[in-house]
Order: C-alpha cells, then sequence, then structure tokens
C-alpha cells in the first residue's frame, strides 16, 4: 500500500484546471489500486473566502469527481473541499472515499486560519475523523500557520497507526 500526495500549483478559483492538473499528475503516478490518494486543502479551488463562488452541496462537482478518481483507480481518495454550510458560511471539508466510489469519512477543519479570514468565511468542526485505510487507521488534521517568512502554508497530517 502507498499513499500519493497531490500538490498543484493551484489556479484560482478555476476548478477546470485544477481537477485536470490532479489528472495529469495521478495519469503520471499511475497509483496501485489499493493505495491512498490525499489532495491538499482545497485544492480544486485555492483558499478563496468566497463562500458564494466556490462552496458546493453535499455530491457537488469536486466530490463526484473525487468519488469516480477512487473508481478509476481503485484507490481510496482524500480530497479537501470548499462545502455550503448554515447562514452563508462554508464547510472547509476533507471527503474521503474508498475505491468503490462511496463517500466514508468528512472531516471539517477544527481551527480555521483567523489571519487568513477564514473564520468569517467557514465554521469550524467539532471532531477529528478517523477512517480504515488497510491495516492502518488514519486521522486527517487540516490546519495553516504561517512559517518564518511569514508565508501561508497549508498542510494535512495523516497519523497512521496499526
Amino acid at each position: 500500500m502507498k499513499a500519493y500526495c497531490v500538490q498543484l500549483n493551484t489556479r484560482w478559483e478555476d476548478v477546470p484546471a485544477n481537477l485536470a492538473q490532479v489528472d495529469s499528475m495521478i495519469a503520471a503516478a499511475r497509483p496501485e489500486p489499493g493505495g491512498l490518494i490525499v489532495t491538499q486543502e482545497m485544492f480544486a479551488t485555492g483558499f478563496s473566502m468566497d463562500v458564494r463562488k466556490i462552496a458546493e452541496p453535499p455530491g457537488g462537482r469536486v466530490q463526484r469527481y473525487l468519488a469516480e478518481l477512487a473508481r478509476r483507480t481503485g484507490c481510496f481518495v482524500e480530497g479537501g473541499v470548499a462545502s455550503v454550510g448554515d447562514a452563508g458560511m462554508g464547510h472547509n471539508e476533507a471527503v474521503v472515499f474508498n475505491p468503490e466510489g462511496q463517500e466514508i469519512a468528512r472531516y471539517r477543519k477544527m481551527q480555521p486560519f483567523v489571519l487568513g479570514g477564514e473564520k468569517k468565511a467557514y465554521s469550524p468542526g467539532e471532531a477529528p475523523v478517523v477512517f480504515q485505510w488497510g491495516a492502518f487507521q488514519v486521522a486527517d488534521r487540516k490546519s495553516t500557520r504561517l512559517n518564518s517568512s511569514h508565508t501561508v502554508i497549508s498542510y494535512a497530517v495523516f497519523c497512521l497507526k496499526k
């Protein structure tokens, strides 16, 4: 079992271009069935605060793409999406699909990036989420922080435990 990390040079709020980038990267990597494909936070749109423009309902375009990618590759797929929330707020989420394309986990980011305005656009989640990948339990934790040059870094950390 291998994990495949997909880090795009995201085109801002350009879903078709970003999905095409993922397709190209996955075609080049040729992931083995049963693997785990992981995208970055809000990979299809960029880290946009324009919730009305980019957020999608459950089963929206990006989520359908991730489910189809899971079926096509035979891999587990985790993708960062902006989802529609309550009262005009969005949810910054990671959605996981099994190799059959079924959603098996949905994690909502618990600590919004305050300096980037995320707390004004996205409501936080309440608890971590764990899913099974073969013999491993995987927990998603998305966070954003500043590095020493004050550049924003978004990352996903997966804790694997037998």
